[in-house]
């Protein structure tokens, strides 16, 4: 009985958040316009030539987009979504209502995780219309990158929670944390361990765990020591989720001075 009361909550709440993600054109604009643009700007000249891509080159192009898509929709539509309904009130008014905070977390997350696996769709069939190639191994390799991505990134990035964030800083600590740490990502990897440190990057970890599962989909590869740092990394952002979800408080930071 409380387990289906404890869904019912859930699907109310989805549908909740599903409307507020449709009324935010701002967002929609940061996770699939703006990327959609850049790779027709970035790939233009291939577009206008007709010829049929491989699967492997079509992915190699395909993966920074996603890990993009995937990582930006999680920062702003889960982690810093879920900070400002805090600081505006909105989270609190929400748990007196349904009497727990991991259930409002729990339903934006599954809403705005069918939005990054639209998006992920969305773009790839774009890019592949465009390039005039097809392949459905690549719809799923986009899915499946997805699916793998969501739970550890949002766990590493929910470090957040453990810092006293206003509102009024952050778009401004967002936007800066994601071109810090792209700009982290693109530094060569010298040696095993600077690699496996690097991957502590959410972005970095999201742009590898593609590339491994695109290898596997595609090609039937695996490079066994990349999954091995990537489940090391990945037991380390379960440890800053338990740090950060432990940390995370329903009362505003004024209302905590």
């Amino acid at each position: 009985m409380k387990e289906g009361f404890c869904v019912e909550k859930i699907k109310t709440l989805c549908r909740v958040y599903i409307t507020d993600s449709f009324d935010n054109k701002v967002v929609f604009c940061y996770t699939l316009l703006f990327p959609a643009l850049y790779f027709v700007y970035m790939n233009f000249k291939q577009i206008r030539q007709a010829h049929h891509y491989s699967i492997n080159e079509i992915s190699n192009v395909f993966q920074p987009y996603w890990a993009y898509i995937i990582f930006i929709s999680l920062l702003n539509t889960v982690i810093v979504t879920t900070i400002v309904q805090r600081e505006s009130g909105y989270y609190k008014e929400f748990y007196f209502i349904v009497g727990s905070k991991w259930l409002i977390f729990v339903a934006n997350f599954i809403i705005q995780v069918a939005f990054i696996l639209v998006e992920l769709l969305l773009f790839t069939i774009l890019g592949m219309v465009l390039l005039r190639s097809w392949h459905f191994s690549i719809l799923f390799s986009s899915l499946l990158g997805g699916i793998l991505a969501v739970i550890p990134v949002t766990l590493g990035l929910s470090i957040l929670f453990v810092f006293r964030i206003k509102v009024q800083s952050l778009s401004v600590i967002g936007t800066l944390l994601f071109f810090v740490l792209c700009y982290i990502a693109a530094l060569p990897s010298k040696t095993p361990l600077f690699h496996l440190m690097s991957l502590l990057n959410p972005y970095k970890y999201t742009i590898v765990l593609i590339g491994l599962s695109d290898s596997f989909v595609n090609n039937g590869n695996i490079s066994f020591s990349s999954l091995i740092q990537l489940l090391i990394v990945t037991v380390a952002f379960c440890l800053i989720g338990l740090k950060g979800f432990s940390k995370f408080d329903i009362r505003p930071i004024l209302d905590r001075l």
